[in-house]
């Protein structure tokens, strides 16, 4: 016999590192007879191999399906018999496979879902910024440019041609960008209309071309119409270590200037970076009371204004 109890104690080992079904394939392998067990996702190439005895059996001896897969059991000898009974629990333990299996595909998709865009599928802010800091870890950061890109006029789309037809048109715009990356390259999207990469530098003009006239099919009244997508891009040459949400900033204070001034392509400079850190010196002002803390917010501001030349100031 099997302890059955210990069985599905380790099964149910809710922990992602931890792979719960080998190991617990693994208790009953001999008493099972188990060569390989197999799941297989109809839908994409997911699909999973346990093998317990590299010279299994080659043919399927038992199959079960549940929720878009399938579990396929190989026995480990071919000549080997079973019982009505011990048929019966190799039934039960393909479906106590699918059941968690299932659970588990769950809770991925679901760890998954919290960095990932709903609507394109690409990275969110989180899971742009968890992808760079990772791919940091193994690369030189200081090959890459950090662009942050808004699609110019897309309100106007969604009033021409229906809310429908413009999300289809930034699912479309999204997989222009991803079809366009290279594996040591990312893009995420943030929300509605804007949108993050991680470019290599020596790719900068090829991307720019891209983003500033993305060709996108939209259908109107049943007939379809090409439309160009145009993308107001802020960028950061990437020259020291930054963290991920720096480099986002970055590229983001870019492109609010580039949208202000109504350019297209706006490359983040030590300008920038004063500009930037005055208005929020102003900004923290506010609306307030003249106290103690109110003048020292006044004299900070000022100060980091009297610092600026003629031309950083004309930028605030």
């Amino acid at each position: 016999m099997y302890d059955f109890n210990s069985f599905m104690e380790v099964l149910s080992n809710r922990n992602l590192e931890s792979d719960s079904i080998k190991n617990a394939l693994s208790l009953v392998k001999d008493f099972f007879n188990i060569g390989k067990i197999e799941i297989k996702n109809a839908t994409s190439l997911e699909n999973l191999e346990y093998i317990m005895d590299s010279n299994y059996d080659k043919k399927v001896f038992l199959s079960y399906s549940s929720n878009g897969y399938e579990y396929n059991f190989y026995k480990k000898n071919k000549d080997t018999i079973y019982s009505d009974a011990e048929f019966k629990d190799i039934t039960l333990l393909l479906k106590l496979l699918g059941l968690y299996h299932h659970n588990i595909v769950l809770e991925k998709k679901e760890e998954e879902a919290k960095f990932t865009s709903l609507n394109t599928g690409l990275p969110n802010g989180y899971g742009y910024i968890k992808k760079v800091e990772e791919l940091f870890m193994g690369v030189n950061s200081r090959k890459y440019n950090s662009y942050f890109i808004n699609i110019r006029g897309f309100g106007l789309i969604n009033k021409l041609f229906g809310i429908e037809q413009g999300d289809l048109a930034i699912k479309s715009y999204s997989l222009k960008l991803k079809s366009f990356i290279l594996d040591d390259e990312i893009v995420g999207h943030l929300g509605g209309d804007n949108f993050v990469a991680l470019i290599k530098k020596e790719r900068h003009k090829e991307f720019i071309d891209l983003v500033n006239k993305c060709p996108i099919e939209v259908i109107k009244d049943g007939v379809s119409n090409i439309i160009y997508l145009t993308g107001v891009v802020g960028y950061y040459e990437i020259e020291s270590n930054i963290d991920g949400t720096e480099l986002l900033s970055n590229a983001s204070m870019a492109c609010q200037y580039a949208r202000s001034t109504r350019k297209k392509v706006v490359k983040q400079t030590s300008d920038l970076v004063k500009m930037n850190n005055s208005v929020k010196l102003i900004e923290a002002i506010g609306t307030v009371a003249h106290t103690d803390e109110s003048k020292a917010k006044i004299d900070a501001a000022r100060s980091a204004y009297d610092l600026l030349t003629e031309e950083e100031r004309a930028l605030v």
